[in-house]
This record gives C-alpha cells, sequence and structure tokens, in this order.
C-alpha cells in the first residue's frame, strides 16, 4: 500500500497518518534523527528537498514575469502583423 520507496509516503499513508494512532502500512518503521513515523519522513523529505522546493517557489514567477516582459514586443508585433494581413479574422487566434 506504500508508494514505493522508504521514504516517500502515499496519500493514504498521510491521511492514516493523520488519524490518532491509524500509522498503518509500515509507517511507524521509519526512524529519522530520533524520530519516528511520518514525522521522521516529513524531516527528511523537508531537509533533502525543501530548499530545492523553497527555490522553485521563488524563482518560476519571477522568471515568467521577466519571459513576458521580453517576449511582449514580438508578440504585440506579431499580433499587428496578423492583424494587418486579416489572419486574425481568418483563423481566429490571438497570439
Amino acid at each position: 500500500m506504500g508508494s514505493g520507496s522508504s521514504y516517500a509516503l502515499s496519500a493514504a499513508e498521510l491521511v492514516r497518518g493523520l488519524i490518532p494512532g491509524g500509522q498503518g502500512s509500515g509507517a511507524s518503521s521509519y526512524t529519522y534523527m530520533g524520530q519516528s513515523g511520518i514525522p521522521a519522513v516529513i524531516t527528511r523529505n523537508l531537509k533533502e528537498h525543501g530548499p530545492r522546493a523553497l527555490a522553485t517557489v521563488i524563482v518560476t514567477p519571477i522568471a515568467a514575469k521577466l519571459l513576458k516582459r521580453v517576449a511582449k514586443a514580438p508578440i504585440r508585433d506579431m499580433n499587428r502583423l496578423m492583424k494587418w494581413s486579416g489572419l486574425t479574422n481568418a483563423i481566429g487566434v490571438k497570439v
């Protein structure tokens, strides 16, 4: 019923972990830095993957905003060209 790795939890294991005494399917066998059970898995995963996840959450919107600024002029020019040539009405697409 697990998700295949000793430090990966399935949704079912997480839900069972929220219920007092509900750590089924071997979740209580996880140990990490003196902790056991689902808190041990969460602590280990946050320690290993937390910085990368946080960087992704911060960097992705900034990169999207910069890309939008850089691409604004070419998109505007393409829309003008399509309007001038009549393609916008013919194909019904606006970039």
